[in-house]
């Protein structure tokens, strides 16, 4: 005998649509496995936030933005930026 699907409602992809922070929560998601590879990669091969800003001929302050990509989400609920963290 076969069991029905007993999940009720559709995806987490079809909820974000709907609210329409899809692709934001992407774009977000992206940023965050980028950073979360690049800190233990920066490690590894002993690089700098200065160093590596001067790979990438950009500011550190732009560099440390790319490491941490948790900053840049906004508050769905609210609209407001999140609260700066004391290592920012």
């Amino acid at each position: 005998m076969k069991k029905k699907n007993k999940r009720i409602g559709s995806s987490i992809d079809g909820l974000l649509k709907e609210e329409g922070i899809f692709e934001e929560t992407q774009e977000q998601a992206i940023k965050e496995v980028i950073a979360s590879q690049l800190s233990p990669a920066m490690e590894k091969k002993h690089i700098s936030k200065s160093i590596m800003a001067t790979r990438l001929k950009t500011r550190r302050t732009q560099a440390n933005r790319i490491l941490h990509a948790q900053s840049d989400v906004l508050c769905p609920a609210c609209n407001a930026p999140p609260p700066l963290s004391a290592d920012v």
